[in-house]
């Protein structure tokens, strides 16, 4: 009995260290290049640049992704330089060209990142939005929702 006791403690163990490591996995994600862009903008955090995809209202960024998955969108803000107040912002996210909803941040001048080329604006801090695509085949589309605003964003998707 004792053994019996003994083996099915150790398999349960066993089990419960074989599910911590499936759902505690850390999740992969891999970069998803757009189908259409527009302005490439080059942000450089703590010395290295990343390129990131600028969009405004009626200038949508496109990928196409084929679901069911969830995308991870990668989000600065373009804020004056010298602002002391978050600015708030809005995304507006289309799947197939029908409006799927509106993702709302705010953002004051990050301190450590930086635009390649400085001007008037500097980027504001990251944010990560998350779209549930359905199954299939999607073009997704991600724009500012203000005309006056500019928003750089980098797109991700889980790798399998």
């Amino acid at each position: 009995m004792r053994k019996m006791l003994a083996g099915s403690a150790i398999l349960l163990v066993a089990a419960m260290v074989w599910i911590q490591g499936v759902v505690g996995a850390e999740v992969k994600w891999l970069r998803l290049k757009p189908a259409r862009a527009g302005e490439s903008v080059a942000i450089r955090v703590a010395g290295k640049a990343s390129a990131y995809q600028r969009v405004a209202a009626g200038k949508p960024m496109e990928l196409t992704v084929t679901g069911p998955t969830k995308v991870k969108l990668y989000v600065r803000c373009a804020v004056p330089s010298g602002a002391v107040v978050k600015v708030p912002y809005a995304l507006s996210i289309g799947i197939d060209g029908k409006p799927a909803g509106t993702r709302k941040g705010s953002a004051l001048p990050s301190r450590r990142a930086s635009f390649e080329k400085p001007g008037k604006l500097s980027p504001g801090d990251a944010d990560r939005f998350y779209v549930e695509i359905p199954a299939g085949k999607h073009a997704i589309q991600v724009a500012s929702s203000d005309p006056a605003m500019c928003v750089d964003v980098k797109a991700y998707r889980p790798v399998r």
